[in-house]
């Protein structure tokens, strides 16, 4: 069985083997891509391995694989006022090199919350960027759901499989508090059939109580990803075959 897999990487971990599953098709990535800024980064961050990152953008420019109009690599691109002048770079290096921008907007939300005052953007500069981006891509330009939310995994520099505890979604920031994780397996020594199997299996077990909270609690608990909350959840609906 063929199985290709969206797979969320901050390209900390961006090894031989993973490289090669890109290359190769296996494996359709997205990556986050904020600033080539290695100061920027580090504020975004707090991350030591700010430069281990930027120079991986490189290696995935080269691992960029198009066929039929579409690309096995996309960029997560969140617009602060730290990185705001430089979005518009970031967004022509992506076409420039066949990547697909996935344009969200900052949550106030996890690790954001501290600092979120000071990187809100104002309206009239989103407007601004998503009008650049649409006179670029065309008319049919639409910031979408993650793609790592809905179909992909997490895997962690210690090639562990993670996912939210709560949801069995990959993303950490589908709820807006600070995200529950839980260990599913190790691509080590698992297919990523196996992968995926127990993925959706986990999704299914946790479906029942993801509709009761999001029913019960106000406001929306799902949010954020650049995707529109209904349109999340009734995602998450159409993979748990309910």
């Amino acid at each position: 069985m063929s199985v290709k897999v969206s797979v969320f990487s901050n390209l900390v971990n961006l090894d031989a083997e993973l490289l090669d599953y890109i290359e190769n098709g296996t494996l359709y990535v997205l990556f986050k891509l904020d600033s080539f800024s290695h100061e920027v980064m580090q504020f975004l961050y707090g991350s030591d391995r700010s430069q281990t990152i930027l120079k991986n953008y490189q290696r995935l420019k080269e691992a960029v694989r198009t066929s039929n109009g579409t690309t096995n690599l996309g960029a997560s691109i969140v617009p602060t006022a730290k990185n705001y002048e430089e979005i518009y770079t970031i967004v022509d290096w992506c076409m420039e090199n066949n990547v697909y921008p996935l344009l969200g907007q900052l949550e106030n939300a996890g690790k954001c919350t501290h600092i979120f005052n000071e990187l809100e953007l104002k309206e009239k500069e989103l407007l601004a960027l998503r009008n650049y981006i649409q006179t670029k891509y065309g008319v049919h330009y639409q910031i979408p759901v993650c793609p790592a939310t809905i179909s992909g995994v997490h895997i962690t520099n210690t090639n562990h499989v993670i996912v939210d505890e709560r949801t069995g979604l990959s993303c950490g920031w589908f709820w807006l508090d600070e995200p529950k994780m839980i260990q599913i397996g190790n691509i080590t020594n698992m297919t990523l059939e196996e992968i995926t199997a127990k993925i959706i299996a986990y999704r299914k077990s946790k479906f029942a109580d993801v509709i009761r909270i999001e029913r019960e609690l106000e406001p929306n608990p799902f949010g954020g990803c650049g995707g529109d909350a209904k349109v999340l959840l009734g995602q998450y609906i159409s993979i748990s075959d309910y």
